[in-house]
């Protein structure tokens, strides 16, 4: 699975990558003090990540991005690997979809029900592919269904 490859990549950050770390660090910063401040569609619309469902259907399969936006990606999901506070999939979302932002991600925030107990789950749409580098364990296994658009 790609995404499996791609977290496996993760952990490496390399000499060259510690400028794309630390401006990493600081976008995850600004997202962490953007959701204990503003509601999430202002937060989201502010970092260039349109939120709600794309529109047309999503593609399976992986994510095709040029060599500089794949290393970006790498680098921040390295960092929020790391991250200390929960809801990670949330802040990873954000700060990955700021990162590809000339490509217009979508936020999708979708939820599940399983074994009576209800789970939410973030991920983005990019060029009309789900990129969920994330997904393991529980949000895996479960289907999330996606919350529609948010009006303004």
């Amino acid at each position: 699975m790609k995404a499996l490859q791609l977290l496996r990549r993760a952990g490496r950050v390399g000499w060259g990558d510690w400028p794309i770390a630390l401006s990493t660090v600081a976008i995850a910063l600004a997202v962490e003090v953007g959701l204990r401040t503003r509601p999430l569609p202002r937060l989201a619309r502010r970092l260039g990540v349109e939120l709600g469902s794309p529109d047309g259907p999503v593609a399976p399969g992986p994510l095709s991005l040029p060599p500089a936006d794949r290393r970006r990606t790498l680098v921040a999901l390295a960092v929020m690997r790391h991250w200390p506070f929960d809801e990670k999939c949330l802040r990873r979302s954000l700060v990955i979809g700021y990162r590809l932002r000339h490509h217009r991600p979508a936020l999708v925030v979708g939820v599940a029900i399983a074994g009576g107990d209800v789970a939410a789950h973030a991920w983005l749409v990019v060029d009309g592919v789900r990129f969920d580098p994330g997904a393991s364990g529980a949000s895996a296994d479960a289907v999330f269904l996606p919350l529609g658009p948010v009006s303004r």
